[in-house]
């Protein structure tokens, strides 16, 4: 899922998931967003954020594998966020 904030400068790949999940899989569905908004907003100025959103919280053994993940856009690599199901997606901005 791609989120893009209209009147600011902010893009968000969201994986949204609920209990247990595969971190390679999230990090692959998140490049998956990354790739799309790329094309979207092309030469857009933008800053990009790629979240993992989850209702019942990350153990300590998958935070430590998403940190070792990355998520590229336009050249970059970008660590992936965790956020609570509910929160904004402005403390990440």
């Amino acid at each position: 899922m791609a989120f893009w904030c209209s009147g600011e400068d902010h893009v968000y790949a969201l994986e949204l998931k609920n209990g247990s999940f595969d971190v390679l899989k999230v990090a692959r569905q998140l490049q998956g967003g990354a790739d799309v908004i790329s094309e979207v907003v092309q030469a857009t100025p933008t800053k990009f954020y790629p979240v993992l959103v989850h209702s019942e919280g990350v153990n300590a053994i998958a935070r430590k594998a998403l940190a070792r993940c990355r998520v590229n856009f336009r050249g970059r690599a970008y660590r992936i966020f965790t956020a609570r199901c509910g929160s904004s997606l402005s403390q990440f901005g």
